[in-house]
């Protein structure tokens, strides 16, 4: 039970704290994505499992946004896809991969928000939003990586699961 429990209390904790409580104490565009983070960090370290949280962390984020429904969803699982298929390559150094991955699924994330946007026929400008947002937003969710990181590696050290994969 507490499997289940306690990651749908981290993913609604976040999610209100990402919707609700960051846009008004940090008024800028550029906020960290906290689901974003988490989730592809615990897909990093606890495999498949961390798929099916990455996909309802999305959910919860597309209903409590302002973008086209599904555009958050759809582009954390294709961001988490495809960082999984990078992270298999032979990259060494463990915080390198954790960068790659948070930037990755954080980008394609945000490109696809921009897609949807643009589908419906909301007038954006790419190139700030790509410049202004997007490329800042992937330097503050590596900083924010690395907090989570950290805690994840602890979470480990006194976790009886075994990590997925060496780290």
């Amino acid at each position: 039970m507490r499997r289940i429990l306690i990651p749908l209390v981290l993913i609604f904790g976040l999610g209100l704290i990402e919707s609700s409580l960051l846009p008004p104490v940090i008024n800028s565009p550029i906020r960290p994505n906290l689901i974003i983070v988490v989730m592809a960090l615990w897909i990093a370290f606890r495999g498949t499992e961390g798929f099916v949280w990455s996909f309802l962390g999305g959910l919860m984020l597309d209903l409590l946004a302002s973008t086209p429904f599904g555009s958050i969803t759809l582009g954390i699982m294709i961001g988490n896809l495809i960082a999984e298929a990078i992270d298999q390559s032979p990259i060494v150094p463990e915080l390198v991969r954790v960068f790659i991955r948070i930037a990755v699924v954080t980008a394609l994330t945000h490109a696809t928000i921009i897609v949807a946007i643009l589908i419906k026929k909301i007038n954006i400008n790419v190139v700030d939003s790509i410049s202004g947002v997007l490329l800042p937003t992937i330097a503050v969710n590596c900083v924010i990586a690395l907090v989570v990181y950290v805690a994840f590696r602890l979470v480990e050290r006194f976790s009886p699961q075994q990590r997925r994969r060496v780290y």
